[in-house]
């Protein structure tokens, strides 16, 4: 897998659900896998925590939402 970033996903097991994850891609850029659990956030202090979380949701925000059955079906 080449690279990886945040974006937003819709999962619809076992109702639907959207919610941010970490989503890796091939050497094409299509999204191949995402994390089990939607991403978590922290860090050694409020600031790098308020951060970290703004980064990824800047990241997300101007991305499209994946269906989660887009992910690792590219045949």
């Amino acid at each position: 897998m080449s690279h990886w970033n945040y974006r937003i996903v819709k999962v619809n097991e076992p109702f639907t659900e959207y919610n941010l994850y970490e989503v890796y891609y091939d050497d094409e850029g299509r999204p191949v896998a995402r994390t089990e659990r939607p991403a978590t956030f922290g860090g050694d202090t409020e600031q790098e925590a308020l951060d970290s979380i703004k980064h990824a949701f800047e990241d997300a925000f101007f991305r499209s939402t994946l269906d989660d059955e887009e992910i690792g079906n590219n045949d």
